[in-house]
C-alpha cells in the first residue's frame, strides 16, 4: 500500500468523527497531545542537561556544583513524571 491509498483509508475512518458535533472536542484534545508532547520533550532535554551538570560537578569534584545539581535534577523530575503521565493517559 502507497502513503496515498493509506492516507484515503484513515480518513474515511477518521472523517466523521472531525465532521461531528464533536469536532471541538477532538480538535482541544488534540492541542492538549501536542501541548503534552512538546512540553514533556523539553523536560526531557532539561534533564539530559541537569544529568551533564551533575556527572560534570562530579568530575570536577566539586561538592557546592554537585548538589546543587542534584537538587534540580530531583526537581526536574518530580516536574516531569507528573507530565509524562498525563500525556500516557491523553494519549490512550
Amino acid at each position: 500500500m502507497n502513503f496515498l491509498s493509506q492516507w484515503r483509508r484513515f480518513w474515511q475512518i477518521a472523517k466523521p468523527y472531525w465532521t461531528s458535533t464533536e469536532r471541538s472536542s477532538a480538535i482541544g484534545l488534540l492541542l492538549l497531545l501536542i501541548f503534552l508532547s512538546f512540553s514533556s520533550s523539553a523536560c526531557l532535554v532539561w534533564e539530559t542537561v541537569q544529568r551533564g551538570e551533575l556527572l560534570s560537578a562530579l568530575a570536577a569534584q566539586n561538592s557546592d556544583r554537585f548538589y546543587s545539581g542534584l537538587w534540580q535534577i530531583l526537581l526536574v523530575i518530580l516536574l516531569t513524571i507528573p507530565l509524562l503521565s498525563f500525556q500516557k493517559l491523553c494519549a490512550g
